[in-house]
């Protein structure tokens, strides 16, 4: 995610968070959508998921690997995604259960521009 949207996310995260904690707003039931992009190998910053199960899908005309790396051991990686050139040209998807530990996505061998997304499946 580029600087300035990731620091738009943060904004809009907290002023999210300060409107339901003030009571002012009840949450649509829709699921929950996490958006990643780009064109080059990157290490996203810490984020925690909310526990739930989510279909990651990722769209891309090149090679990609998403490794799932946790906070607390990033010596235990999970592969989330080994696209090959083609393979996710219209999209693949996987299921992703989130237990709420704080995470990061490594995206590498990226070969052309990728589209990650976390939907919550409920």
């Amino acid at each position: 995610m580029r600087s300035t949207a990731r620091v738009a996310a943060t904004l809009a995260l907290g002023l999210l968070v300060a409107t339901i904690a003030a009571g002012c707003w009840t949450p649509d039931p829709s699921p929950v959508v996490l958006h990643f992009e780009g064109e080059a190998g990157m290490l996203t910053d810490p984020f925690t998921l909310p526990a739930g199960v989510y279909r990651a899908t990722l769209t891309t005309t090149g090679y990609c690997i998403v490794h799932v790396v946790p906070v607390a051991a990033p010596a235990d990686i999970t592969y989330l995604f080994a696209c090959s050139a083609g393979e996710a040209t219209a999209g693949e998807s996987a299921l992703y259960v989130s237990d709420s530990s704080r995470i990061m996505l490594e995206f590498s061998n990226v070969t052309a521009h990728y589209e990650l997304e976390f939907e919550g499946i409920e």
